[in-house]
């Protein structure tokens, strides 16, 4: 069981997930942090935050058994981090945010009729002969939102809460931690309990992409957390790795 007495707090550090790489410390053993120099996400790119603004948070976890791809743990985590969210805001007496996984690795938000980035996953692993490091990193924007310069992003960051709001983002812990142990994040092989659930917030469902040079309609996530895919011919394909890059038309 993820318990609160396993944290480790830094003002400031270069990347949580770097140092539960670069440390080896026990199962379990979370970061937060107030803020990132070298923040990262997929593929390597910055993630930007606001120092003491920012939810910033790396659990290091220990699985003996192989993690045959990463997408599912994902889902769970985005999964956690929504229900999470749900509630907290239960708990404020705060109407329910209208929120989305999409696939693999990011949560987004309904506000103000646009869709923007709240949250952001990277998982990353190190493999020796016994067992597998899994360090899970989640950036979400607390409140208030950074400035990014960047036509090609496709969904802006947006907050969970305004600038004004004066409760500190380590609020979120107990009710993660809580989410991580409910949805049994240490034993996640177990995907299709709650992948009806997670097809509740399935973003991407119906929606058309490009993959390759062609376009797809997306069907649905099947029990090993793949994204499945209907070309113009009616024929099925599954992407399934995380790492390869589609659009969204």
């Amino acid at each position: 069981m993820l318990t609160k007495e396993n944290g480790i707090h830094f003002k400031t550090i270069s990347s949580t997930n770097q140092y539960l790489l670069d440390n080896q410390l026990p199962h379990g053993t979370f970061i937060i942090a107030d803020s990132q120099t070298h923040g990262r996400g997929r593929h390597n790119r910055k993630w930007y935050d606001i120092p003491q603004s920012t939810f910033l948070f790396s659990v290091v976890l220990y699985y003996k058994n192989h993690l045959e791809q990463l997408s599912y743990l994902s889902l769970i985590t985005a999964l956690c981090v929504i229900e999470a969210i749900h509630q907290l805001f239960r708990d404020l007496n705060l109407p329910e945010k209208n929120l989305f996984i999409k696939w693999p690795n990011d949560v987004l938000m309904l506000q103000n009729n646009t869709i923007g980035k709240l949250a952001g996953i990277l998982i990353e692993t190190i493999y020796n002969t016994e067992q597998y490091k899994v360090v899970i990193g989640i950036g979400l924007n607390w409140k208030g939102v950074p400035s990014i310069e960047d036509d090609k992003i496709k969904f802006p960051p947006v907050a969970l809460f305004n600038v004004d709001f004066e409760k500190s983002p380590s609020l979120f812990i107990d009710y993660l931690l809580n989410k991580f142990n409910e949805f049994s994040i240490e034993n996640p092989y177990d995907f299709v309990s709650y992948k009806s659930l997670i097809h509740q917030y399935h973003f991407l469902h119906n929606k058309i992409i490009k993959f390759g040079n062609k376009k797809y309609l997306v069907e649905n996530i099947d029990d090993k957390g793949f994204l499945r895919l209907k070309d113009e011919d009616n024929k099925m394909i599954v992407i399934n790795d995380w790492n390869e890059e589609f659009e969204i038309l």
